[in-house]
């Protein structure tokens, strides 16, 4: 076969320029199926997580609730208030039970939401008849039915005066679940801790709680796992991408699936973008490398002419084409350095870029060094030196203020007993509860160790900061729940009021200091007012 110098350099051209424009377009259609397989991923789990820990609070308030309504009924009778919080977390009824487990009375809502025992075998409630030995916690059961009617959650609890239940509809988590919509097919399920629908697109799975445990992910959600798995929906019958996250308190499971299909659907449009970009440019590379080839080559025929001319002896020879493009050393030296000059540009910005990375690193390392040195790391409260700053502006204001200088009873027994996690958790609690009682000019500071001092600027009178004092001091005392255990402390605090006349930091604070321990010395867990 013989073929043209020129004809043959063009089809070495184009095999060249073939094998980077394939690649290429394959490897853009892996990268957009897997860049949309990540960002499915990472924000249906984050989706996930954030419906996870608003169950999780809203479990959490149902049993802190629950506990304090039992807690609070006297002679059979509940405070009306205590069944409006109730109402508010959705339960329906509350049951009072005998230790064995037989129903005494329901305090509020129909008889029909409170089975008569606790103890049958198709129930949820996981008693027997020696609970009268035991004592549980408050807890969820899962999903049941009572009577044939719509199913329901209940809460659980035993104290001395026996077994509490109740009954709640699923209303919220409903409402939650159905506020969820992922494309045209994706939807939010929420199952309870064996498998058994809470909340989910179909109606009829819903209503009769069906168990779907049998599916693999409902599987690892039950076992307490999280993260993003693949499976197949026989609700839409279709393969699904599907993030999943489980309720710590409850062992709820949550669950976004979103058909897979949807997400090649997504990037058609890019996968055929991709395609015309790559018929585009191999047409592209044709033309070029015919053009190209004929540039190389034309020169070469001629000098090939001149030299049979020459052979020939013939006196007239063939000039180099001056007309159009030229290819010399000077060319492709341009060429050369127009390629450097691109090169360069790109490094430049790329420097550019950097520098600007950086400058913007440098500045958010100040602004958290400055932060850091004016505030606590356990609490994230103002520390002993912000606290004094603040003190020291308001003493020059001359305006009269109270400092409260609260100082926590057997926080020391609770750290070296528990460990300082749970120390780090009390003292995090009691900064949430105070700062919650106090108004937005008042100021709360970490003064050191179990040592918490309050600014309250628009309080000039011992009569109202003592009110603020005991509001915190009653807020302190209440229990803290803490990785499953629950404790309490309480607190002494002194109250100083500063004159416009004081200008001591040192003078207030060692004021506010000594009230406080005259309040230890009168016996802990009290205000006492500087002199």
């Amino acid at each position: 076969m013989k073929l043209s110098f020129r004809l043959s350099l063009f089809l070495v051209m184009t095999l060249v320029s073939l094998v980077p424009i394939l690649s290429l377009g394959f490897w853009s259609v892996h990268s957009s199926v897997e860049q949309e397989y990540q960002t499915i991923e990472e924000k249906h789990l984050l989706l996930a997580n954030h419906i996870s820990q608003t169950l999780d609070r809203y479990a959490i308030d149902a049993l802190a609730i629950f506990r304090r309504a039992t807690e609070s009924v006297s002679q059979n009778t509940i405070n009306p208030a205590m069944v409006k919080l109730l109402q508010d977390v959705d339960v329906i009824s509350l049951g009072q039970y005998s230790p064995q487990g037989e129903r005494l009375m329901v305090l509020f809502g129909t008889e029909s939401s409170q089975p008569l025992s606790l103890i049958s075998e198709d129930g949820p409630f996981k008693l027997s008849h020696n609970i009268a030995n035991n004592t549980t916690s408050s807890y969820f059961t899962s999903v049941h039915k009572v009577s044939g009617g719509s199913p329901s959650l209940y809460m659980i609890r035993q104290d001395s005066k026996g077994i509490w239940l109740a009954a709640l509809h699923t209303h919220y988590i409903s409402q939650l679940q159905s506020e969820v919509k992922l494309g045209q097919n994706g939807y939010a399920a929420i199952v309870d801790g064996v498998g058994n629908v809470l909340a989910h697109p179909n109606e009829q799975w819903q209503a009769e709680a069906r168990n779907i445990s049998d599916i693999s992910i409902i599987q690892q959600m039950i076992a307490g796992q999280s993260g993003v798995s693949e499976f197949y929906s026989p609700a839409v019958e279709a393969d699904m991408i599907a993030a999943y996250s489980t309720v710590p308190k409850t062992g709820w499971g949550v669950m976004l699936p979103q058909p897979i299909s949807e997400l090649y659907s997504r990037i058609q449009p890019k996968l055929i973008l991709i395609g015309i970009l790559a018929v585009t440019s191999l047409v592209i590379a044709l033309l070029a490398s015919w053009w190209l080839s004929g540039l190389i080559s034309r020169p070469i025929n001629i000098l090939a002419r001149n030299s049979n001319q020459l052979a020939k002896a013939e006196p007239h020879y063939h000039p180099y084409p001056y007309s159009g493009v030229k290819v010399s050393e000077f060319m492709d030296a341009f060429e050369q350095f127009d390629q450097m000059a691109d090169k360069i540009r790109l490094n430049q910005q790329e420097l550019e870029h950097k520098v600007v990375e950086r400058t913007a690193e440098i500045a958010k390392a100040k602004a958290d060094v400055i932060y850091m040195a004016n505030h606590d790391t356990v609490t994230g409260l103002p520390n002993r030196m912000a606290i004094r700053q603040q003190l020291q502006q308001q003493l020059q204001a001359q305006q009269a203020f109270a400092v409260l200088f609260i100082d926590l009873d057997g926080f020391k027994v609770i750290n070296d007993t528990y460990g300082h996690a749970v120390g780090d958790a009390i003292l995090n609690q009691v900064a949430l509860r105070s700062a919650a009682l106090l108004n937005a000019d008042d100021v709360i500071a970490r003064y050191g160790g179990d040592e918490f001092v309050v600014m309250l600027p628009n309080s000039p009178n011992t009569l109202m900061a003592n009110k603020v004092a005991n509001s915190i001091l009653n807020s302190i005392k209440r229990p803290y729940e803490i990785e499953g255990m629950v404790m309490s402390i309480s607190a002494c605090i002194g109250v100083a009021v500063a004159t416009e006349n004081e200008f001591s930091v040192d003078a207030l604070i060692h004021r506010a200091d000594i009230a406080m321990y005259q309040a230890k010395h009168n016996g802990k867990d009290q205000v006492k007012i500087a002199s």
